[in-house]
């Protein structure tokens, strides 16, 4: 488990530096110092192997550092954040313990308080202190509750067992196994998001510096590039794009910088920028919290397909179930690592969604070999007079032309006067080159899409925590825009 490794590290590189987040530097002897007391206390609070707990807790280092003394108890843990509201109260319910600063959303049948005493009363523990042995894990016993809600909002969770884990961190080590030891990899997203637990075992278990950002502006990402000697950025594709543009004049490429994407296609003339501005490797990841990674592209000019990882099985079936030749576009459907079991309390969903030991994650896609390109989501295929339109693929038009004015981009339908679907693309825009952006986008998109095609501004494209677009929410911020201009329009007259 994690907390081996980082006693390894202890013991060979004690004053190496395992963690920072711009305000404080943590090497490895100290944070195994303070994981031994996290232990320590956490071990009083009346839970017992098999148990469950969730965390809610802003600072990262606190949070990662309860994750690894609930691991070492062999208590399962989740992760939630504090402006989740009602989002979060089926996990609440569900686990033994809730464990959260005050701010956090209220919720479960027992719960702690994450409070500056009680964090005080965890550095006042003496250090010799013995330790409880630690847990032995059972191949299928949770490790992690995942939650997912993929771009519909439809909440979710599993579990990830011991067995899923060490699969998956066994896989993302063979990825990024070229990365040296002492390496900086900087994310920019909380522990509420699956990805960011992959992301800190395999820089714990890699002896990488792992650089916490989430709460750091764009524009000084930069700085904390040169500054930390960085080797891997985990970035959303609209999160790169506004990296280039805060790129300083006097900035000079680093020779060894890989960006990791994820939640989005990258848009070939995105990666290309990328590549010659600001890394020498822009890997791009299509995954699933429920199997893990599946497909990834390394380069451009592949036409948006992408290479198969080892040990998965991917295969693209009709409505029926039955399997397509390669070339042909259907749903598609995976065999990976990790040991998806299923949705904890929804048979209905797992059935729907896990078949045969097929997962379906819901998305399209057309074979070549080995080679997997992704064409969307099943659900934003959208008929408009008897075409299917895919929303990704708009999507991707629209960014591939908006120029640097746009900042991000997205698709809904929604029904005219009299009840026809019509594209809506909503633009989110720095006001430098508005009618710029429009007329391009309107050149580009007239010529494929039947019917009227709208266009609206909005302050910023709403996303769930993996970066993927909340249809549902944008459906509904773009009804709140037209409500708005037409009691606007009724009051005027």
């Amino acid at each position: 488990m994690n907390h081996t490794y980082l006693a390894f590290h202890a013991q060979e590189r004690p004053q190496d530096l395992v963690f920072t987040d711009g305000a404080r530097d943590v090497r490895y002897a100290e944070m195994l110092r303070d994981l031994k007391r996290f232990i320590r206390l956490s071990n009083g609070l009346g839970l017992v192997p098999g148990n469950s707990v969730a965390i809610g807790c802003d600072d990262f280092y606190t949070h990662w550092l309860l994750i690894l003394a609930f691991e070492y108890l062999g208590i399962a843990s989740a992760s939630f954040h504090a402006q989740e509201g009602g989002n979060a109260r089926a996990l609440l319910g569900a686990v033994d313990l809730v464990l959260a600063e005050p701010h956090y959303p209220p919720g479960g049948w027992k719960t702690r308080a994450i409070t500056p005493q009680w964090l005080q009363s965890v550095q006042d523990l003496p250090d010799d202190e013995a330790l409880p042995p630690p847990a032995r894990w059972q191949s299928d016993q949770a490790v992690r509750i995942v939650r997912t809600s993929g771009t519909t909002g439809e909440a979710k969770r599993f579990h990830l067992s011991r067995d899923g884990c060490e699969a998956r961190h066994q896989q993302l080590s063979w990825l990024y196994r070229e990365h040296l030891s002492g390496s900086g990899s900087l994310i920019t997203f909380n522990f509420a998001i699956g990805a960011a637990y992959s992301a800190a075992s395999l820089a714990l278990r890699s002896g990488w510096v792992l650089v916490a950002a989430s709460g750091v502006a764009m524009r000084d990402l930069p700085r904390w590039i040169c500054r930390l000697g960085l080797s891997n950025l985990t970035l959303l594709p609209v999160q790169i794009k506004e990296l280039l543009e805060r790129l300083p004049p006097d900035w000079v490429k680093p020779q060894r910088l890989e960006v990791t994407a994820f939640g989005a296609p990258v848009p070939d003339e995105l990666r290309r920028a990328a590549l010659e501005r600001l890394a020498h490797r822009v890997t791009e990841i299509y995954g699933s919290n429920e199997v893990g990674t599946i497909a990834v592209t390394l380069r451009p000019g592949t036409d948006g397909f992408g290479t198969l990882m080892p040990n998965v099985a991917v295969e693209i079936v009709d409505e029926a179930g039955r399997r397509l030749a390669d070339g042909e576009v259907g749903e598609i459907r995976i065999r990976g690592v990790g040991g998806f079991a299923g949705y904890v309390d929804d048979p209905t969903l797992t059935r729907r969604m896990l078949r045969d030991g097929w997962f379906y994650p819901g998305d399209l896609g057309v074979l070549n070999g080995r080679r997997l390109q992704v064409m969307g989501r099943t659900g934003d295929q959208v008929n408009l007079g008897g075409v299917k339109f895919g929303l990704t693929k708009i999507e991707a038009v629209v960014q591939s032309v908006g120029g640097p004015g746009l900042k991000d981009v997205g698709a809904v339908p929604l029904p005219n006067a009299s009840g026809i679907d019509e594209i809506h693309v909503a633009l989110v825009t720095d006001g430098s080159d508005d009618r710029g952006v429009i007329e391009r986008v309107g050149k580009a998109l007239h010529p494929v899409l039947t019917g009227d095609l709208n266009l609206i501004r909005l302050p910023q494209i709403p996303r769930n925590d993996a970066g993927k677009i909340d249809r549902a929410r944008l459906k509904q911020a773009i009804l709140d825009i037209q409500a708005e201009r037409r009691g606007a329009a009724g009051g005027g007259a």
